[in-house]
C-alpha cells in the first residue's frame, strides 16, 4: 500500500489515513488541529514541512524569517519602537562633554550596557515569541508580545547580568574562552523567552543547542547581525557630514536599533530548528548519554 507524508508531523502513513484539508495531507492525528485552524480563521503556519527534519542553511533561516517579519512587521515595529525611543531618548539625555575623558567615555559605555541590559532585553524576549507564535500558526501582536516580555523580565535580566559575568571574567582571564562561551550563549536569551528557563539554565540550555556545531552558530549570527551592524556605521559616518538636524543622532540610533532587532527573528527560527533537531535525535537515541542527560535536567 502507497504511503504519503503528513505535511504538519511529517510522518508517513498509509494513503488511505491521508485527507486534504486546505491543500495540504493531513494524518488522522494532525486532522483536529487543522480544522481547529482553519474554522478559527488563525494564519496557517510559515513551515507546515517542520523545522527539525535537518539542521537548515543559513539562506533557509533567513527565507523563513523574512517571512515571519513580512508577516509580523507592524507587531515587531511597534514593540521595537516602545523600546528604543524612549530608551534611546533616555540616553540621549544625558551630558556627553564635546572632549570627552577615558572616564566619560567609560561611564557612557556603562550607561548604554545599564539600558540594554534592563530594557533591551524586553525586545529580545518579545521577539522571540512573536516569532515563534507565527511560525506555530498562532496570531501575535504588540500587546500579547509585550505582556509576554515582561512575564519574563526579571528571569531575562539576572542571565543577562550573569552571562555579562561569566564571559568578562573568562575573557579578563583569556580571551580565547570568553569568545568561544560567548558563542555557547548565543542562544540564552531566546532560551530565556521561550523555555521558561532562567540564570545558569538557560546558559546551560543555549550551550547545549549550540554543542558540537559552535562554528556554525557563530556564523550564522554573525551574518544575521552584519547588516545592522553595517547600517550603524553608515549612519553615524553620514550624520558626520549632514548639516546639524535636531534629534538626528537620535533618530539614527532608533532605526539602527530596530535593524540590528531583526536579527533576533532569524536567530529564534534557528533556534527553534536547533532545538527540534536535537528532540528528534533525543527520541532516536542519536545523541550521547551525558547529552540527553542534561537535556532531562534542563526540564525537557
Amino acid at each position: 500500500m502507497s504511503e504519503q507524508r503528513c505535511s504538519f508531523c511529517r510522518a508517513q502513513f498509509p494513503a488511505a489515513q491521508i485527507f486534504m484539508l486546505d491543500g495540504k495531507a493531513v494524518c488522522v492525528g494532525c486532522k483536529p488541529a487543522v480544522l481547529a485552524r482553519v474554522l478559527s480563521g488563525a494564519p496557517e503556519p510559515l513551515e507546515p514541512v517542520g523545522l527539525g527534519e535537518r539542521i537548515m542553511g543559513f539562506w533557509e533561516t533567513v527565507g523563513v524569517g523574512w517571512k515571519v517579519i513580512r508577516t509580523e512587521w507592524l507587531a515587531l515595529l511597534l514593540l521595537g519602537l516602545f523600546i528604543a525611543a524612549p530608551l534611546n531618548w533616555l540616553l540621549h539625555r544625558v551630558p556627553f562633554p564635546d572632549n570627552p575623558s577615558m572616564r566619560d567615555v567609560a561611564r557612557n559605555w556603562r550607561l548604554q550596557q545599564f539600558g540594554q541590559t534592563f530594557f533591551g532585553v524586553l525586545a529580545t524576549l518579545g521577539t522571540a515569541w512573536i516569532t515563534r507564535e507565527r511560525l506555530e500558526g498562532r496570531p501575535a501582536s504588540f500587546g500579547g508580545a509585550l505582556r509576554h516580555a515582561v512575564s519574563r523580565w526579571l528571569s531575562g535580566i539576572g542571565t543577562a547580568w550573569l552571562e555579562g559575568i561569566f564571559l568578562v571574567v573568562l575573557t579578563l582571564l583569556l580571551l580565547v574562552p570568553g569568545v568561544i562561551f560567548a558563542g555557547y550563549y548565543a542562544f540564552s536569551m531566546i532560551a530565556v523567552s521561550l523555555r521558561g528557563c532562567g540564570g545558569t539554565r538557560a546558559l546551560d540550555y543555549s550551550k547545549w543547542l549550540v554543542k558540537g556545531r559552535w562554528g556554525r552558530v557563530v556564523g550564522y549570527a554573525l551574518g544575521y547581525f552584519l547588516p545592522g551592524l553595517l547600517l550603524m556605521v553608515v549612519m553615524s559616518v553620514a550624520t558626520e557630514f549632514l548639516p546639524p538636524v535636531p534629534h538626528l543622532e537620535l533618530v539614527t540610533d532608533v532605526i539602527t536599533d530596530l535593524a540590528i532587532g531583526l536579527a533576533t527573528v532569524f536567530m529564534t527560527v534557528f533556534f527553534l530548528n536547533l532545538d527540534t533537531v536535537q528532540r528528534a535525535r533525543e527520541a532516536t537515541g542519536e545523541t550521547s548519554i551525558l547529552d540527553r542527560r542534561l537535556g532531562q535536567n534542563l526540564g525537557r
